[in-house]
């Protein structure tokens, strides 16, 4: 009964880590959009988000990798949390809104930081 307690407790980590995290980032970072939406040009509103949300995501990226997780483990969460935003922006962005000229430069460096982050968070654990 023990061993499949762990288990489950593994799985719902692992879950929390990868979708729940990037899930919860990409909406903190949607929902700011939307409100910016009405006060800014849209042109601007990527270069709002990025500076506020790169610490945000430093900070989860931190509370969920402290425990120097192995690299796989961190390449998964890296990785699921950029094809979240990548999938969710598609669905909810360029898809909605008929935002076809949505992929510039500041949401490529965004798609970077959203790996880049996590991943550089889990080679700091790991070094200590």
């Amino acid at each position: 009964m023990k061993g499949s307690q762990q288990v489950a407790g593994g799985v719902r980590k692992k879950l929390a880590d990868t979708v729940g995290a990037g899930a919860a980032l990409w909406a903190m970072g949607y929902a700011l959009g939307m409100i910016l939406f009405a006060f800014v040009p849209v042109a601007m509103i990527g270069l709002i988000v990025l500076p506020i949300m790169a610490p945000v995501t430093v900070y989860v990226a931190f509370s969920r990798l402290k425990t120097g997780a192995p690299v796989s483990y961190v390449l998964l969460v890296a990785s699921t949390w950029t094809a979240i935003a990548v999938a969710f922006d598609y669905a909810f962005l360029v898809s909605a809104f008929s935002a076809q000229d949505y992929y510039d430069l500041d949401v490529l460096v965004y798609y970077a930081l959203t790996f880049l982050i996590p991943a550089a968070v889990g080679a700091r654990y790991r070094r200590n």
